[in-house]
């Protein structure tokens, strides 16, 4: 699970907004929360099907882009867009050499790290501008 605030845009203008995205591994999704601080509670706001295996989640450095390991026989990430309102748009699928269990981008986004308890190894993947990940 990983929240971030940011400012979303509606009728009434500009406000700040906390959004809470949740890895779903048992259902296979990730689901999009607003957080309704007033009242302390989540509100849902997107559903997306991923393949199994979720595991871990990582917010882009400027909170522009949302990425999620996979693991299994087919381990990858998953780049997802963030919209002016919360929502994911899924923008590639890039292969890893050994299943994630932790993801983290460096402090300008233009890495991804990518840690494989399971292999005991870790590899550092470019981001490209639009936010996908460069194979190796």
């Amino acid at each position: 699970m990983t929240a971030t605030p940011i400012d979303t845009q509606n009728a009434a203008g500009v406000r700040r907004t906390t959004l809470v995205y949740v890895a779903c591994a048992a259902s296979n999704e990730i689901a999009v929360f607003t957080l309704d601080e007033d009242a302390g509670r989540l509100e849902p706001a997107q559903r997306i099907g991923v393949p199994s295996g979720l595991t871990p989640l990582a917010l882009g450095s400027q909170q522009c882009f949302l990425y999620a390991g996979l693991r299994g026989d087919n381990p990858a990430v998953l780049a997802y867009g963030i919209d002016h309102v919360g929502q994911l748009r899924l923008l590639a699928s890039t292969p890893l050499a050994d299943p994630p269990m932790y993801l983290a981008t460096d402090v300008r986004g233009a890495f991804l790290l990518s840690a494989s308890y399971a292999a005991s190894t870790f590899s550092i993947n470019a981001i490209h501008a639009d936010g996908s990940v460069a194979a190796k």
